[in-house]
């Protein structure tokens, strides 16, 4: 998706495995827009309508066997779910758009993670007028034992992906660091074991740059 079909909106995705941190800094970006009254739209993926979150639903539902192309054909029904209801409708309304991931969660863990053609469906995803690209994508890195160790101190069940191997995981790191390498333009890679503040003032500096405030 160009950029001049958002006019003068932004987007930003937020990404990274399983209890990187990225809930707790997009709440604390939606504070800091609010104190500085910045439009702004937060949806997270899949979900934030109706239809898409009954998908989120299915997806993450761990007794459900799913095929890895299934998943892909489910994440991208539900980001044209997103498009059309959420962001198209408010795009002169919001200077702002949070995503709670995006299409590089899709890339890695339904596409990269499964050894598939990742740059295929990247493709199909322009071919279907679905590729939204963020203009800028954190991106918080962590390794697999942090993960777990957050996970476990949550004190919930684990989901679908939550409770994946650490193959799995290794794939999923990989992934998010290659594409980090192949588009660092937009890119803005964090080491998620910083403290909450030290990651915030970074989030909130990059997004206030990108906006040119």
């Amino acid at each position: 998706m160009k950029d001049k079909n958002f006019l003068n909106a932004k987007i930003i995705s937020f990404e990274g495995i399983e209890a990187c941190g990225k809930s707790t800094q997009i709440e604390l970006l939606k504070e800091y827009l609010d104190e500085n009254k910045i439009t702004y739209l937060a949806l997270r993926e899949p979900g934030s309508n109706d239809t898409a979150e009954k998908i989120r639903d299915l997806l993450l539902n761990k007794d459900l066997k799913k095929d890895p192309l299934t998943e892909i054909l489910l994440f991208m029904a539900a980001r044209r779910e997103l498009f059309i209801d959420q962001i198209v409708p408010n795009l002169n309304k919001k200077k702002v758009f949070i995503l709670d991931r995006s299409i590089d969660s899709t890339l890695v863990y339904q596409a990269m993670a499964h050894d598939l053609d990742w740059e295929y469906f990247y493709g199909l995803h322009e071919e279907l007028n679905l590729c939204i690209v963020p203009h800028r994508t954190f991106y918080f890195q962590m390794n697999y034992e942090n993960s777990i160790e957050r996970q476990k101190t949550r004190n919930q069940e684990q989901d679908y992906f939550e409770q994946k191997p650490k193959r799995y995981y290794t794939k999923l790191i990989s992934g998010y660091d290659y594409l980090s390498q192949r588009f660092p333009d937009r890119f803005v890679t964090i080491n998620a074991d910083e403290t909450i503040q030290s990651i915030s003032t970074k989030v909130r500096k990059v997004v206030m740059e990108l906006l040119d405030r």
